[in-house]
C-alpha cells in the first residue's frame, strides 16, 4: 500500500471510531429581525467634529447595510432636525415602530492615511486620499454595529450515531 492509502484508511478508521460525526455549516437567522416591523425610521447620524458630509455618508452606508442584510422592509429617513417627529413614530399614515438614531453599539476602527519619513534630514510626507480612508473606516464601523441584523454561518457537528 502506498503511504497515501495508508493515511486515507487511517483517517476513515478514525472517523468511524468517532461515530462518523459530520460537520457542516448552517445559516443562522439575524438576531434582530427588522422584517416584522415593515418599516423603520433612520435619523441622519450626527458625528462630532465631522467635516463635510461624513454624517450623511455614514447614514447611507448604515442604511445600505441593513437593507442588504434583510431586504423587504422600508426605511424612512428623517433629518437630524426632525428627530422628534421620528421618535413619535414618524407621523402620517405609516408610522415607524423602530427608529435608528445613530450607532447602536460602540465600535472602533483605524485606518492609515499617510506616512512621514525623514531621509537625509529632509522630511517627506505622503498621504492617501482622506475620503478613501473614511470610506474604509465607515464600512468597518457599519459592519461591526450591524452584525445582529445579518444572517451568519455557523459550523455544527451532528450528534454521534449509536
Amino acid at each position: 500500500m502506498t503511504r497515501h492509502r495508508v493515511l486515507a484508511v487511517a483517517a476513515c478508521a478514525a472517523l468511524m471510531a468517532c461515530g462518523g460525526n459530520a460537520v457542516h455549516s448552517v445559516l443562522e437567522p439575524p438576531q434582530f429581525d427588522l422584517l416584522k416591523y415593515g418599516s423603520v425610521g433612520l435619523v441622519t447620524f450626527s458625528i462630532e467634529n465631522a467635516k463635510g458630509s461624513l454624517h450623511q455618508f455614514a447614514t447611507h452606508r448604515f442604511e445600505e447595510s441593513i437593507l442588504g442584510a434583510q431586504p423587504g422592509f422600508e426605511v424612512r429617513e428623517f433629518p437630524f432636525a426632525d428627530s422628534g417627529l421620528a421618535q413619535s413614530g414618524g407621523g402620517g399614515d405609516h408610522p415607524v415602530p423602530v427608529v435608528f438614531y445613530g450607532w447602536r453599539s460602540s465600535a472602533a476602527a483605524t485606518e492609515k492615511v499617510g506616512d512621514l519619513a525623514i531621509v537625509d534630514g529632509i522630511p517627506s510626507f505622503s498621504a492617501r486620499d482622506p475620503n478613501d480612508a473614511y470610506g474604509v473606516l465607515v464600512s468597518r464601523l457599519v459592519r461591526a454595529v450591524t452584525y445582529d441584523f445579518r444572517s451568519t454561518w455557523v459550523t455544527v457537528r451532528d450528534a454521534p450515531h449509536p
